[in-house]
C-alpha cells in the first residue's frame, strides 16, 4: 500500500519481494515501476541497479538483509518510515542490522510509527483511499487462510512469505458490512 501511495503522488517506485511470481505481482498488479526479487541473490547490486542514483524514501517493513541492503544505498538526507521488523517475527530472535553511522554520515531523517498516530487524519485516507480505489488506482489483495483452527497456518504464511498482499485468517462466513471482497490467495 505504501508503494502505491507513493505511485499516486508521482514517485518512482521499486519494491522488493521473494520470488519472481511476487515480483510479477508488484510490478504488473501493484503498478511499481521495478521489483527486485531479494531471494535471487546478489540484492546489493540489484538494488543499486534499480535506484542508479540512490534512495531518497524508503519504507520499512523487514528489517535483516533487506534492510541493510536498502540502508547502504540512501541518499544524504534521505528519509525513513520505520513500519515493522518482519523478519525478527519468524521467532529466531533480531536479526543482525546495519551500521547506524551510514544514517549519520547521510544526515537521514529515521522515523517510526503506528497508524494510531495519524488518527486525526483517518476521515481524510478513508475519503482519500475509497476514491483510489474506485478508480482502480489502488489495489487490495489478501492471502486469506480459512477458519480460527488454522491461525497457525496463517502465521506461518506470514513468517515464511508464502502469503501475496496481506495476511488474513477468517474466523466467519459472514462478511463485514462494506468488507472489500477479499480474493484467496495464490
Amino acid at each position: 500500500m505504501a508503494g502505491q501511495f507513493a505511485k499516486i503522488a508521482g514517485a518512482r517506485v521499486v519494491g522488493i519481494a521473494g520470488g519472481p511470481d511476487k515480483c510479477r505481482f508488484v510490478r504488473d498488479e501493484l503498478g511499481f515501476d521495478v521489483c527486485i526479487d531479494y531471494k535471487a541473490g546478489n540484492l546489493q547490486a540489484a538494488l543499486r541497479d534499480a535506484c542508479p542514483q540512490g534512495v531518497d524514501v524508503y519504507y520499512e517493513n523487514v528489517g535483516g538483509e533487506v534492510q541493510k541492503a536498502a540502508f547502504a544505498d540512501l541518499n544524504d538526507f534521505a528519509r525513513v518510515a520505520l513500519c515493522g521488523q518482519v523478519a525478527q517475527y519468524s521467532g529466531e530472535g533480531e536479526a543482525p542490522g546495519p551500521n547506524l553511522m551510514g544514517l549519520v554520515l547521510k544526515r537521514a531523517t529515521v522515523r517510526g510509527f503506528l497508524a494510531m498516530d495519524h488518527m486525526q487524519r483517518h476521515a481524510e485516507f478513508i475519503r482519500d483511499a475509497s476514491r483510489w480505489y474506485a478508480e482502480g488506482r489502488l489495489r487490495h489483495h489478501a492471502t486469506v487462510t480459512q477458519g480460527l483452527s488454522h491461525i497457525h497456518e496463517a502465521i506461518n504464511s506470514l513468517v515464511t512469505g508464502r502469503n501475496i498482499g496481506k495476511q488474513l485468517c477468517q474466523v466467519d462466513d459472514e462478511r463485514s458490512p462494506g468488507a472489500p471482497g477479499y480474493t484467496t490467495g495464490l
